[in-house]
């Protein structure tokens, strides 16, 4: 099932990276089911219920209800891929999958910036540093993305009234 594979790397050609063979159905299964518990549990800890005049509808009504359109997905998947056997194989190759790791990390790390610091400065450090991550060389793409996001949070904050959070509220 596991097996490791010369890949060249952005450091140099002799770190070995591994490729996965999984099962999709089997993955796919346990990734929903996990994701609809969550998803479950933070619509009754986030989500406040609501006066509203349908008794059963509230602001917990759409989250429970993807959430266990995803759980019955993932149920429905693994019984395919358990009981069934039909499951498809892909193989994963760690040195592509490495970089979508590396990118959501940074994702995370721009929601952190934004909740705590400010929307303004987390967007553009994320569009400065996506602009790096893929290679880009071009000052004037630096300039035309951070000129933008400075435009686009200043329309929102001063001529639509919209507050961000974070220390300065922009």
């Amino acid at each position: 099932m596991f097996y490791l594979q010369q890949g060249s790397t952005l450091l140099n050609d002799s770190v070995k990276f591994m490729k996965i063979k999984v099962k999709t159905n089997l993955v796919f299964g346990i990734f929903a089911i996990i994701v609809a518990i969550v998803l479950a549990i933070l619509s009754f800890t986030e989500v406040k219920k609501s006066t509203v005049i349908v008794e059963y509808i509230d602001g917990r009504f759409f989250p429970l209800l993807c959430s266990a359109i995803m759980g019955l997905s993932g149920v429905f998947c693994l019984f395919q891929s358990i009981f069934r056997h039909k499951s498809d194989e892909k193989i994963f190759d760690f040195e592509v999958e490495s970089k979508v790791i590396i990118y959501l990390l940074i994702v995370l790390c721009f929601g952190l910036i934004a909740r705590y610091l400010s929307f303004l400065v987390a967007s553009i450090l994320i569009g400065a540093v996506s602009l790096a991550f893929f290679g880009c060389k071009d000052w004037k793409k630096y300039l035309i993305v951070e000129v933008a996001v400075i435009a686009t949070c200043f329309v929102f904050r001063y001529m639509l009234n919209v507050k961000f959070g974070g220390l300065w509220g922009i």
